[in-house]
């Protein structure tokens, strides 16, 4: 059976989960403007590797998050 409280925490939780994943949302658009600002400028083959990995995770994270 639910009571009150269980309503309250479940829709205080439920906040909590927006404001979240708003923050995420805040944080991996910061990501992405840095890593276009940032590219590495020197162009050996271990830099690009670094910064392709870190592309290829913040995309994978901004389409996790939008799919929600």
């Amino acid at each position: 059976m639910t009571t009150a409280n269980d309503v309250k925490t479940r829709a205080q939780l439920d906040a909590e989960i927006v404001d979240l994943n708003e923050a995420l949302s805040i944080a991996l658009e910061a990501l992405r403007e840095a890593l276009r600002i940032g590219a590495p400028q020197v162009r050996n083959r271990q830099n690009l590797l670094s910064w392709s990995h870190f592309e290829v995770t913040l995309n994978a994270l901004m389409a996790e998050t939008h799919k929600h």
